[in-house]
């Protein structure tokens, strides 16, 4: 797709920038658009559209992150749209919702973040 194409112009930099403001705090997600959250969080599992709003979920076994979007007011595109709202549910039953609030977007960005290869030439062979 060609959202997904410009997401690939974020640096590698840029990135983490996003994710250290995103570990900053879930009301720190209030501060990006909806193409930032997708660089760090990938692709949505759920898309609702109920114009001017759009909500995004993503999930894991810790928690249900939805976040909206309100697309107006010259917003042409959705991935231009800054967050409106979000609202963080536990996953698992007798765990209150604010109980989970940051380890729920620390595991999701985590779970996304880029795999770190090691170089090779950093190895050698001891005596």
């Amino acid at each position: 797709e060609k959202a997904i194409a410009r997401d690939a112009e974020y640096l590698r930099a840029d990135k983490r920038a996003l994710r250290r403001v995103m570990l900053g705090g879930s009301e720190s997600l209030l501060s990006l658009s909806a193409r930032d959250v997708r660089v760090v969080l990938n692709q949505p599992e759920l898309v609702r559209r109920d114009l001017p709003t759009v909500i995004w979920q993503y999930r894991n076994e810790v928690c249900v992150l939805d976040v909206y979007f309100t697309v107006a007011d010259g917003v042409k595109k959705v991935s231009e749209a800054p967050v409106a709202h979000y609202e963080v549910r536990a996953r698992q039953k007798g765990v209150r919702d604010e109980d989970v609030q940051e380890e729920c977007l620390e595991s999701l960005v985590r779970a996304n973040a880029e795999a770190r290869f090691a170089r090779l030439d950093g190895f050698y062979k001891s005596n």
